[in-house]
């Protein structure tokens, strides 16, 4: 038993210290760290070391497998009568093991859970009498929304028919998009699902106040990356009402609700959602010193879990974990790129198309990598001349680069098909552009990302095929968001069709409804080298 909990404090000490070292990173990694965590107290750690030795074909082993509680030394008829038994008179407390405590803890948590869900179920169903539907038209059909006494802007319930519940006050605010949009977020990110089983485990585990700090650890991660992917549809907007409904404080809320909120809110405290409003103003980047960070930490804790749980030297774990990290020839081979894009934040256009010609011959003339290694120094390298070239403007190099780094697209990476479609489109071939657009959407058929179908409806667009733009903008993958609504109006306009571009407009900040037709420029394509440099 205490192999399982000094293992289990040692996963879950690391992964807040990760959590909070990456801090600027995407909040759904810190998510699944802390999820990992939690998950990791239901796997029985101590019982590890027992089915260890029943494989290992040793002497003791065998002669442990031997023992059976029938021989001799185990017949309590054969001791003394004078002695009495050891089960005669043994109070019952010395035979309450670490396993009946267990079972006790685990019959509470059960009783708590099932409590939850009782008054969870009940309050479902206060609020299902007092309901009014609204028709959310931002949302489709998608999700039933019902407004009610709250007492909160919002919350969800169901985990198969989801239902967004609103407070009735919230439907003549302005703040009402923001909040339909962040509930939808949660149930497109099944967050529901991760809510449930964050609630089991901090019951399950009421004990733990390491499960305790896990679970609400998790619970600000999951807002946070529901908050990250709302800001990127209505940018300031979104901020701007989260930090409107932060200084407000709801009154109303119904009775028995602070009872199911860790199960109906994700995590709503005053401090929090100011610090929500702060990290909101921060770039979160995948970065590579965050997935170093997270090969770092997952190779220490299993070198550590070996440790406790096996009680073997941890030599061979050690070089197993070296051996999965980046070879010497990769490490070189980043050293030199680096060093010869020393100048690629140049404002010099003639030392920028330098920088470029110098990683391409560079490139030409470097040794392959494997597999794996060779893929991502190509993506790097690649990304870091797409951003020179583009910056000099010479879109003609930069397309031939991309032929050079990947032969007639042969194993090239799904979306390196936006970087060529993207400078077909800088160079007048929207025809071009579409086709590289239109392969990618039937490789990925209903995975295919937002960004790719924008690209290929401005490829449409650029051609004055407005009836396949507005299909491919109506796409599900489409979220109705400012660059849509931007993209979509845009097309009426061209369309003359002045009624659906008012409707659109309706839905627009003030600085994107001009009356002409109007739509984003093209933006410089960065590279994750560049914070390198």
């Amino acid at each position: 038993m205490t192999d399982y909990i000094l293992t289990n404090i040692i996963i879950s000490v690391l992964a807040l210290l990760l959590i909070k070292i990456l801090k600027n990173a995407p909040a759904r990694l810190g998510f699944f760290i802390a999820i990992t965590a939690l998950a990791a107290w239901f796997m029985p750690w101590h019982l590890l070391p027992e089915v260890s030795i029943s494989e290992q074909p040793s002497s003791s082993t065998l002669f442990l497998a031997e023992l059976s509680l029938t021989d001799p030394i185990f017949n309590l008829d054969n001791l003394p009568s004078a002695l009495p038994t050891a089960q005669t008179n043994t109070p019952w407390y010395h035979t309450f093991t670490w396993w009946h405590l267990g079972l006790v803890a685990a019959a509470i948590g059960i009783y708590l859970f099932a409590r939850k869900v009782h008054h969870y179920i009940q309050l479902v169903k206060q609020l299902n009498k007092e309901a009014t539907k609204y028709n959310a038209h931002n949302l489709g059909n998608n999700y039933q929304v019902n407004t009610v006494n709250l007492g909160t802007p919002g919350i969800t319930t169901g985990l198969f028919k989801p239902v967004i519940w609103l407070d009735e006050t919230l439907i003549k605010r302005s703040e009402l998009d923001s909040v339909l949009l962040h509930e939808a977020t949660h149930i497109n990110q099944l967050d529901i699902f991760w809510i449930w089983f964050i609630c089991l485990t901090e019951n399950l585990f009421w004990w733990n106040p390491i499960c305790m700090l896990l679970g609400a650890k998790a619970r600000q991660q999951l807002e946070l990356s529901c908050d990250e992917r709302c800001f990127n549809q209505l940018n300031q907007r979104y901020q701007h009402d989260l930090a409107s409904l932060t200084l407000e404080t709801f009154t109303g809320a119904r009775k028995g609700s602070s009872y199911c909120s860790p199960v109906l809110n994700m995590a709503h405290t005053k401090h929090f959602n100011v610090l929500r409003v702060k990290m909101l103003n921060k770039e979160k980047v995948m970065k590579k010193r965050h997935i170093a960070m997270m090969v770092a930490a997952v190779s220490f804790t299993t070198i550590a879990a070996a440790q406790i749980v096996e009680k073997k030297p941890t030599t061979q774990s050690t070089q197993q974990t070296l051996n999965q990290s980046e070879s010497a020839s990769y490490n070189e081979q980043m050293t030199e790129l680096l060093k010869i894009a020393a100048n690629a934040k140049s404002e010099d256009k003639v030392e920028l198309q330098k920088t470029a010609d110098a990683i391409i011959a560079w490139y030409v003339e470097r040794p392959f990598l494997s597999n794996a290694e060779e893929g991502k120094m190509r993506i790097l390298s690649l990304t870091l001349v797409n951003h020179l070239l583009h910056k000099v403007g010479n879109h003609e190099a930069a397309l031939s680069s991309y032929e050079l780094w990947y032969k007639d697209s042969e194993n090239a990476p799904h979306f390196t098909r936006n970087i060529k479609a993207d400078t077909l489109l800088k160079l007048g071939q929207p025809e071009l552009a579409a086709q590289e657009m239109e392969t990618l959407k039937s490789e990925l058929g209903e995975q295919i990302t937002e960004g790719s179908l924008i690209t290929l409806a401005r490829a449409y667009i650029e051609q004055k095929n407005y009836e396949k733009a507005l299909a491919t903008l109506s796409h599900p993958n489409v979220g109705d968001n400012l660059v849509s609504n931007v993209y979509k109006r845009h097309v009426y306009l061209l369309q003359n069709d002045m009624a659906n571009a008012d409707k659109v407009k309706s839905k627009l900040p003030a600085q994107f409804a001009s009356n002409q037709p109007w739509i984003f420029d093209y933006a410089l394509p960065q590279s994750p080298l560049l914070k390198k440099i």
